[in-house]
Order: C-alpha cells, then sequence, then structure tokens
C-alpha cells in the first residue's frame, strides 16, 4: 500500500467514473500529476475540472515516472485490464472504477495449484458467472453422497436465483436528491428499456407526483439525449412532508412498464451527521486559495497571521488629533461646558 500524499495519474477518461476517482484521490491529500487521453475533447474536459495536472502525449512518460505512485483508469473496458499490467509491471499500484471480475469461491486440485472455482461481474444491468468446474455433476454422483442428500440441487437453484435477483424492471426511476427542503429543486431521472431490456430513446413517460395532502401534478420526462433510456425532469415541492412519484412509460400505445420512487421533504438535518473535520480536504482548499491550515499545534501563530490587508478601493489614513480641527473644538467645547456647569452649581 501506498502512503497518503504521494503523486499520481490518470489514464483512460473514458467513462465519467474518472472524475470521481480523481476526487477521492484528491481528497485523501494526494496529487494529481498527469493524465494522458488520446481524445482531446475528454481531455480538456478533465484538465479543466482539474487544473494543475499536466497531459503527456504517451502513456510511457507515466509509467516511467518514478515520482508517480498510483495509476487510476476508466478507460474503454477492453483496454483497462491491458492498462492495469503495464502499469504494474513499473511498479505503479493501480486503481480501476471496476474491476474485471469478482472471485467468490477457490479451490485446490489434487496437485496443490489454487485457482477460481466461481467469479461473477456486472454485465449490463445484470450478472454474469463463472463456474469453470467441468465435472459438477460428480458431486450427486458420487458413491459417497446419500440418495436423498439434495445439497447439489440447492447449490444450482441457489445459484439461478442469485442470478436474477436484482434484475431491474423495465422502467427504473431515481429520485435526486431523495431529501429536500421546500423550495429545492428535485430531479426524476428514468431509465426506460423495452421487453428485450434494449433502451428506448421514443418513449412518453411522465411522472405522476402526490403531494402529502393528495394534490397530484404530473411531470413530463424527456430523453436526455446524453445516454440510450434517460428521461429527466424536474419538480418544486413547496411544503414538508413524503411526496410519492409514480412514472408511467408508454411507446405506440403500448405500456412499458411503471415504477414508484418517494422524496422526503423537511428541514435538512445533515449537519448532525458525518460531523468530523476533513484534514486533507481543508489542506487543499488553504492551498488553492492562499490560505492556512491550522493544526491545534499551530493555532497559537493564528492571532499573528491575521492581518490587514487592503483590497480594491479600501484605503487607509491615520491623521494626528490636532489635524482635525473640528474634533478639536467639539473636544474643547465639551471640557469648557464641564467647566461652566461646575461653575454654576458651586462645585468643586
Amino acid at each position: 500500500m501506498v502512503s497518503p500524499g504521494f503523486a499520481f495519474a490518470a489514464i483512460g477518461l473514458n467513462h465519467g467514473h474518472i472524475y470521481g476517482q480523481t476526487q477521492v484521490m484528491r481528497d485523501a491529500g494526494c496529487r494529481l500529476k498527469a493524465f494522458f487521453a488520446p481524445e482531446d475533447d475528454l481531455a480538456a474536459a478533465y484538465a479543466k475540472a482539474f487544473p494543475g495536472a499536466s497531459r503527456v502525449g504517451d502513456e510511457r512518460a507515466i509509467l516511467g515516472d518514478p515520482d508517480i505512485r498510483l495509476v487510476i483508469g476508466a478507460g474503454i473496458l477492453a483496454d483497462r485490464a491491458p492498462m492495469a499490467v503495464r502499469a504494474m509491471r513499473h511498479g505503479k499500484d493501480v486503481m480501476l472504477d471496476k474491476p474485471g471480475a469478482t472471485t467468490l469461491l477457490r479451490g485446490v486440485d489434487e496437485g496443490g495449484r489454487e485457482s477460481i472455482a466461481l467469479a461473477y461481474q456486472r454485465y449490463g444491468r445484470g450478472k454474469t458467472l463463472a463456474f469453470p468446474i467441468y465435472d459438477s455433476w460428480t458431486w450427486q454422483m458420487d458413491a459417497k453422497i446419500a440418495v436423498e442428500d439434495m445439497t447439489h440441487e440447492t447449490y444450482w437453484r441457489q445459484l439461478m436465483r442469485w442470478l436474477v435477483d436484482g434484475v431491474p424492471d423495465q422502467v427504473e426511476l431515481t429520485t435526486a436528491p431523495d431529501q429536500v427542503e421546500p423550495g429545492e429543486t428535485v430531479t426524476l431521472i428514468a431509465e426506460v428499456s423495452d421487453p428485450g431490456y434494449l433502451e428506448v430513446n421514443d418513449a412518453a413517460v411522465t411522472a405522476h407526483v402526490a403531494g402529502p395532502k393528495g394534490a397530484v401534478i404530473d411531470v413530463p420526462l424527456q430523453w436526455t439525449g446524453e445516454r440510450n433510456g434517460e428521461y429527466r425532469g424536474t419538480f418544486t415541492p413547496a411544503e414538508n412532508g413524503s411526496y410519492e412519484a409514480k412514472v408511467e412509460a408508454s411507446r405506440s400505445g403500448a405500456t412499458l412498464g411503471t415504477n414508484v420512487g418517494h422524496v422526503r421533504v423537511a428541514p435538512s438535518d445533515s449537519e448532525y451527521f458525518d460531523a468530523a473535520m476533513r484534514a486533507p480536504l481543508l489542506r487543499r482548499i488553504s492551498e488553492e486559495t492562499g490560505g492556512v491550515y491550522y493544526t491545534p499545534q499551530t493555532v497559537s501563530s493564528l492571532a499573528d497571521d491575521v492581518k490587514y490587508t487592503g483590497r480594491g478601493v479600501t484605503t487607509v489614513e491615520e491623521r494626528d488629533l490636532w489635524d482635525m480641527p473640528i474634533v478639536l473644538f467639539l473636544l474643547l467645547g465639551v471640557m469648557l461646558a464641564e467647566w461652566s456647569y461646575r461653575r454654576v452649581r458651586h462645585l468643586a
């Protein structure tokens, strides 16, 4: 494992996950030194989001840089594993947005060699499973297995059930965010597919939003044009309570599906959760804004560091009291008035 504060680089910017990966590393106190992407548009957007990092023309400039200890990537799926291998051969650690596959079970053969017995990978909106055991049928046929033993059948039934568990509906609804304050905008995002689970871009999608008092408003959702099958619409709740959004999608008069989402409208309580000092983030903000990050050990210098600095049209002018006649005459008048009062009242 590498320690916080090191330099890292990015190779492959084809998926938007690269922005989250980069921000996580920066929040941890690490420094983005360079990035490589052959696509000019992707590189320009990335450079705008993370200024200060240099774009290199060849990934070998990153792999050969001894200062760079970690390479992150979100390139084209077919390019990720080869890039990771090249980086690791150069002694770099690698962080990809999604692993190629997740190992669930390992086994050891008669020769003592360990190999994967069960692994799975996300495929589109579903799952794929690899079970490279060619003779699993012998588990049931072995003479040591009792006839009434249902282990083999149970294994395959549960495996099939797990494969189809969590399969999305033809219409999926997401609310962003799922909790707001009155007057804040809520975005409804629907993903629509046909019976073959192919994304549909020409569907009629409407959300019926029911408020806490039963009032219903219709919110049309339009295809975003950014992703196939993605539709988006917004509404603004006016009062506290729970809102239910039921989205319906149809195509050529035929219903594709429905889904329901909920939004809670109430005063924000985020300040009561996850209340902790994020030192790496504060350090980065202070560095980027020309400020100073203080710790309990260095806070004693705060008073000395606070200085008045003129900004814009602000000017500082100092004058002696005698150079301001109106103030001098006012002061003398007050003194004379007091003296006269004491004389009239015969006071000492």
